[in-house]
C-alpha cells in the first residue's frame, strides 16, 4: 500500500522477481496523477543504490511486443516520449526529470516538454 509523507506526497515500495522498485507521486492523491508528471519509478541497483527509471527505446507500434501479457507491449523500453501512444507512456521519465531533459530533444527542458 502506498504511504503517505509529511509533505502529502506518495511512496510505495514492491519486490517483484528479486527486483525492488518504488514509485513516487510527487504531488500525493491530488490529480493528475499521471505517469511522468507526476508519479515516477525507481528501482534499487546491485549496489543497493536508488536508481530512477530511465527510457530504453523508442518503440514503433510494430515493434510493440504482442505478448499474451498486455502490460509487456504497453511498456516495453519503459516509455517516455512525447508522441508515445504505449499506456505505460511516463514509466522511464524519472531519469530526465531529475536531470530537467527531455528524452525527445535534448535541448528542452523536461518540465517544459511532458510526455
Amino acid at each position: 500500500p502506498d504511504k503517505q509523507l509529511p509533505d502529502g506526497s506518495c511512496i510505495n515500495m514492491q519486490v517483484n522477481a528479486g527486483i525492488i522498485t518504488i514509485s513516487t507521486d510527487i504531488n500525493g492523491i491530488k490529480g493528475p496523477n499521471v505517469l511522468g508528471h507526476d508519479v515516477f519509478y525507481f528501482y534499487i541497483d546491485n549496489n543497493d543504490a536508488i536508481r530512477p527509471v530511465k527510457a530504453i527505446k523508442e518503440y514503433n507500434d510494430d515493434e510493440i511486443s504482442t505478448d499474451s501479457n498486455e502490460n509487456v507491449g504497453n511498456q516495453q523500453g519503459n516509455p517516455c516520449y512525447k508522441n508515445s501512444r504505449q499506456k505505460g507512456n511516463g514509466l522511464g521519465c524519472a531519469y530526465y526529470a531529475l536531470i530537467n531533459q527531455s528524452p525527445d530533444n535534448p535541448s528542452k527542458k523536461y518540465w517544459e516538454n511532458l510526455p
